[in-house]
């Protein structure tokens, strides 16, 4: 069985992306995890750990920190990530990437990883 982390699908045919969202899909485990993570978020501040520039570096990243078991929120953007966004009103940069404060250092090493790999040189 498999349950999509974004929608809470539920597949018995092990498929490794949702059918009705695209995200990925885990073991019940996991996704046990990803909830109680998710819960932490709603009760915990969060840290800004960059300024995204734009939605393909919102989706690439995005994607980056699911595989590296980073429950994040998008302020602003063009999506929430796992969790609902907040309009950013115009301000500054496309979108900020929220963590919990025990996965920042993940975070912002996943970020590094992308920009470095993006613009050779650069350091987030």
């Amino acid at each position: 069985m498999r349950i999509c982390l974004e929608c809470e699908s539920e597949y018995m045919d092990d498929p490794a992306e949702c059918r009705s969202c695209g995200a990925r899909t885990s073991s019940p485990e996991e996704a046990a995890v990803w909830q109680s993570l998710r819960d932490r978020m709603a009760t915990e501040d969060l840290v800004a750990v960059a300024t995204l520039e734009g939605p393909v570096e919102e989706a690439i990243i995005g994607r980056m920190l699911v595989e590296a078991g980073v429950v994040y929120a998008i302020h602003g953007g063009s999506r929430s990530g796992p969790f609902p966004g907040v309009d950013s009103g115009g301000a500054l940069g496309f979108g900020k990437l929220l963590v919990l404060e025990d996965q920042v250092e993940l975070a912002a090493e996943v970020v590094r990883h992308y920009r470095r790999a993006v613009v050779p040189g650069e350091e987030a």
